[in-house]
């Protein structure tokens, strides 16, 4: 539980720090991508079972 715990939040780190170091189109492409991958994720897994 505590290994997950530790990568959610190293992930959200580096993804926040690209999001303030980058150009300033490059946030919203970055939000939608994971935006989509996310709703991707909770619809395979929980949708179909993978």
């Amino acid at each position: 539980m505590w290994g997950q715990f530790v990568v959610n939040v190293a992930t959200s780190a580096v993804l926040l720090y690209w999001m303030t170091q980058s150009s300033p189109d490059t946030p919203l492409n970055l939000g939608v991508c994971v935006a989509y991958a996310t709703l991707g994720e909770i619809f395979l897994s929980l949708g179909w079972g993978l």
